[in-house]
């Protein structure tokens, strides 16, 4: 698979039986596209010391997004309503500073914590709330590509479809 990704050709062998119709699918990321970029962290004990190592380990996320955009802003979610407790972006001063205290903001069964391990649904309330009157309003471009990025040590649990708090 040729691909002008900044990491190069990705080999992706295939194999079949039957007939075949070659297609071509292309697409074309713009330069320097702007990425917006949530973190929803898992605010459970268990995860305290990984919480530190993950804000000690920002500059060199940042390092990797600089490969491919000076555009973007990075949001972290860790309440239960789903509003980002802090977001920045490139130009922001001291962002590593504000991303160390908004992972490890929250403690599980702490008041807005119940949904911790929930991740789903605490990203689904954080897009949500990216709507024009929502706490998120102003995070969220037009032409962002947005990523959701979702940090736990436990299996996922949000799906409980009596809860009407699920998105």
């Amino acid at each position: 698979v040729h691909s002008n990704d900044p990491d190069g050709d990705v080999l992706a062998l295939q194999y079949g039986s039957a007939f075949v119709n070659e297609g071509y699918d292309a697409y074309t990321v713009p330069p320097d596209p702007p990425l917006d970029i949530i973190f929803a962290v898992d605010q459970s004990g268990s995860m305290d010391a990984r919480n530190a190592d993950m804000a000690n380990a920002l500059d060199d996320f940042v390092a990797g997004l600089g490969a491919v955009t000076a555009d973007w802003r990075i949001g972290v979610v860790t309440f239960d309503d789903g509003c980002l407790n802090t977001w920045f972006d490139a130009n922001t001063p001291g962002y590593d500073a504000a991303f160390d205290v908004a992972v490890l903001a929250g403690t599980q069964g702490g008041p807005l914590n119940d949904d911790t391990e929930r991740l789903f649904a605490l990203a689904g309330r954080a897009l949500e709330a990216t709507a024009p009157g929502g706490c998120n309003e102003t995070f969220r471009r037009p032409d962002g590509f947005l990523h959701l990025i979702m940090i736990s040590d436990e299996n996922e649990q949000s799906h409980d479809p009596s809860d009407p708090q699920v998105p």
